[in-house]
């Protein structure tokens, strides 16, 4: 682990990987561009059988607050559980690899979360489907 990463970070994300090779470059480019500060990030490789491993073993060098955790293929509960176990930070978030994530989002809900000493913080997001449905929101408006 990185000398430079604070004994609490702000944010932990943790994040279950199950044969998500596609996802992986825009799930970690979407994580770069939060430029984030005090942070860090736990991937847990739930069993994948494509090659996710392979991808993610190449961006322990870029991202050198990250914790890959591999384990046999338990479902993403599991995973996710297996990760926050080993989480240090403040506040928590578990993103899912094919998830668009606008730039600074966990910036604002972080400067949210501890300006208002809250416990949760939480935005909404849209199902965007491949079928060419209308996308709609996560939570009712």
């Amino acid at each position: 682990m990185n000398k430079e990463i604070p004994d609490t970070p702000d944010l932990t994300i943790v994040a279950a990987v199950y044969n998500n090779a596609p996802f992986l470059e825009n799930f970690f480019t979407y994580l770069k561009d939060q430029h984030l500060k005090n942070w860090e990030l736990i991937i847990v490789n739930d069993g994948s059988s494509d090659n996710s491993e392979e991808i993610l073993q190449q961006y322990v060098e870029h991202f050198p607050n990250m914790k890959l955790i591999t384990q046999e293929n338990q479902g993403v509960s599991v995973a996710r559980n297996t990760g926050l176990a080993h989480a240090r930070g403040r506040y928590v978030a578990l993103p899912d690899t094919d998830d668009v994530i606008l730039p600074g989002m966990y910036n604002r809900l972080l400067d949210l979360a501890i300006e208002n000493n809250l416990d949760v913080a939480a935005c909404n997001g849209r199902y965007v489907y491949e079928d060419n449905r209308p996308s709609r929101p996560i939570f009712p408006l």
